[in-house]
């Protein structure tokens, strides 16, 4: 009995040898695929408010991006409830390949090697290996997550970012990084709230925001400078708030002495965007500003062929512009109303500063501008002159008429006698603005001048954004 005690446990003993190694070599297996520093906190984005940027969406997507990492690559799945990260592989090779073929992408190291497949319908998310680091997706550098999609046979790609990492990526895209520290809290305090109040303006889409100027400019943070980051985090959590609620903080280049309101800009109740009213400055510096003064010369023919060939405007104008007409409201010194017509009669309106920059985008910067027109004519047989139809008039034969459009038959009074004054072939407008951008909320450059003078943010914000405070947005209940 003795010995068949001592044969089970010699049995039982090589069990659990052969039990232990086989743990051992699993255990083995798993830290070959999982970064040595896998933990909770690691693992967890719970530091920060999420952003989700579209980069490659819609017409912009791809079948493949180019990765870079210094320190490797972590690829997995993201929960977006509860922000927990969960590795699936990892490579420590300094570059990588995403690629979608046949419904499936793969991770592809330089040598040609296969990391990951995913083959599922879902996303993978791929991130820089250790706390902290950093991933360039062809040629721009990201924090956080990139996550791919297959979406109808090509990839989408989404930087999913703490809020605070974004606004450093916006400020550096949007001003110059050697603009007074306070342009720059400024700058990164409007970028904040701004992408508060319009963050899931592209839900539909899979992301919260794009990374253009349909939004915020974001071209990641790989360019991001000590002066811009400190900006962001001297200012962490502020925005300008309005009825407890982010407030809608539009911004745009620069602006004259004043600024543009919301309701000319969009036609929107003036009620909606208190706010947003016309400020006046009390200073004119667009002739120092990139942009800030500008003019475009084109020929009644030219202007005439571009505004037929927009669409919904074809064949509306039958022949030539013979005049413009601008109006303004609400005392703005931009254009809220623009009307086009020819010398048939036909008229072409258009209404809200907004689209009136847009329908003449190829001659203007902004709605703040005067159109004048002039042509040459002559007056006898030698003399020429260029006159201004805006302000050009002359005594003829029937008494004082304005030479807006001289016709054949038109007698002027010249030093040689009464002369009858002819018409070129076509008139020549001249459209003479200032400013650059939509014209509403802060003026960048603006901001930038008062903060050389030695005005801080919050005297900056309270100008451009007239009752509204300043306030945590985590007070308000955002997460």
């Amino acid at each position: 009995m003795k010995n068949n005690k001592r044969k089970i446990n010699k049995k039982t003993i090589a069990r659990i040898l052969a039990s232990v190694l086989a743990v051992i070599f699993v255990l083995a297996a798993v830290v070959t695929v999982f970064p040595i520093n896998v933990g909770a906190d690691y693992n967890a984005y719970l530091d920060d408010k999420l952003i989700r940027v579209g980069i490659y969406h819609g017409a912009s997507s791809v079948l493949n991006v180019a990765l870079t990492s210094d320190t490797g690559f972590d690829i997995g799945v993201f929960d977006d409830t509860e922000k927990v990260f969960t590795p699936l592989a990892t490579s420590t090779s300094y570059a990588l390949n995403v690629s979608l073929s046949d419904g499936m992408i793969y991770f592809i190291t330089p040598e040609n090697s296969t990391v990951y497949t995913h083959s599922s319908a879902s996303s993978i998310c791929v991130r820089a290996s250790g706390f902290g680091g950093r991933i360039t997706a062809s040629g721009y550098t990201y924090t956080g997550l990139l996550e791919f999609t297959n979406i109808d046979a090509l990839m989408r790609m989404v930087n999913i970012s703490y809020l605070e990492d974004y606004i450093k990526g916006v400020v550096v895209s949007e001003v110059y990084t050697k603009w007074p520290a306070e342009a720059l809290k400024a700058q990164a305090m409007v970028a904040r709230t701004y992408t508060l109040y319009t963050s899931g303006k592209h839900t539909s889409g899979g992301f919260d925001l794009c990374n253009g100027t349909c939004c915020q400019a974001y071209l990641g943070v790989g360019k991001a400078v000590e002066a811009t980051n400190a900006a962001v985090d001297e200012t962490k959590g502020l925005i300008v708030a309005y009825g407890g609620k982010p407030a809608l903080t539009t911004y745009h280049s620069n602006s004259g002495e004043s600024n543009e309101n919301a309701s000319s800009a969009w036609g929107s109740n003036p009620e909606a965007y208190p706010y947003l009213s016309t400020v006046h400055t009390g200073f004119d510096d667009t002739a120092n500003y990139v942009n800030g003064n500008w003019s475009f010369s084109v020929s009644a023919s030219e202007l005439t062929e571009y505004v037929n060939s927009k669409e919904g405007y074809e064949g509306i104008l039958q022949g030539n512009i013979t005049d413009i007409r601008c109006e303004s409201i609400n005392g703005s010194e931009y254009v809220y109303k623009l009307i086009l017509s020819d010398a048939f009669g036909n008229e072409i309106e258009i209404v809200k500063s907004t689209q009136v920059r847009n329908f003449l985008v190829k001659y203007c910067k902004s709605a703040c501008f005067k159109v004048f027109s002039h042509s040459t004519v002559y007056a006898g047989n030698t003399d020429d002159y260029v006159l201004d139809s805006q302000n050009m008039y002359v005594i003829t034969a029937q008494g004082e008429k304005t030479l807006y459009s001289p016709t054949i038959g038109v007698e002027a009074l010249t030093k040689t006698g009464l002369s009858t004054v002819e018409p070129t072939s076509e008139r020549v407008f001249t459209i003479i603005g200032k400013g650059y951008g939509h014209g509403v909320g802060m003026s960048q450059y603006g901001a930038m001048t008062l903060a050389q003078n030695g005005y801080d943010y919050n005297y900056i914000l309270g100008l451009y954004y007239p009752g509204t405070e300043i306030v945590d947005f985590r007070s308000l209940g955002i997460k």
